[in-house]
């Protein structure tokens, strides 16, 4: 039996009640439309599952496939996945900034933030620790309040004091 790598998923409570009331206005549309037949709910929420999951397969697939790659340790496949998510959320910021609805992500770290985390996870696993250090001190620069960032480069920091490294 394989482990699966740990994770952690900051949830946003904000982005979840936003996640709801699209919900409801899904449901709503539906009953309007179906004239309040039976089959407007339904069809509102066939609606909203629709769009939860094309947007998620649409605009998260750089991200799903590294994760995959992940899970399968294919370090280097992983990193390059994790690259073109990046180049993605960095070129649409506001489907990343909105991405309770575009993505429909309840999570408090932009998937730019977490596609270079994970790209630095891939790096350390593939033994290139100082690349991986340079891209959780952009990390940094560009999300101060990142945890994963400042977690990983203590470690960083930790391994290069083990091993007597200045």
């Amino acid at each position: 039996m394989t482990r699966r790598s740990p994770s952690a998923h900051e949830f946003r409570w904000a982005f979840f009640l936003l996640q709801l009331a699209a919900l409801g206005v899904c449901v709503a549309a539906g009953l309007a439309v179906s004239g309040r037949g039976p089959w407007g709910a339904g069809a509102g929420m066939a609606v909203f599952w629709i769009w939860t999951y094309g947007a998620r397969a649409r605009f998260g697939r750089h991200h799903a496939a590294g994760a995959r790659h992940i899970r399968r340790r294919e370090y280097e496949q992983a990193l390059a996945c994790f690259a073109r998510s990046e180049a993605y959320f960095a070129e649409h910021p506001r489907l990343d900034r909105w991405r309770a609805l575009s993505v429909m992500s309840t999570s408090a770290a932009s998937f730019h933030e977490m596609a270079m985390v994970a790209q630095g996870s891939c790096l350390i696993r593939l033994g290139r620790a100082d690349e991986a250090r340079r891209t959780y001190e952009r990390v940094r620069e560009l999300y101060p309040e990142s945890p994963w960032a400042d977690g990983a480069l203590a470690l960083l920091d930790a391994a290069a004091a083990a091993r007597g490294d200045s």
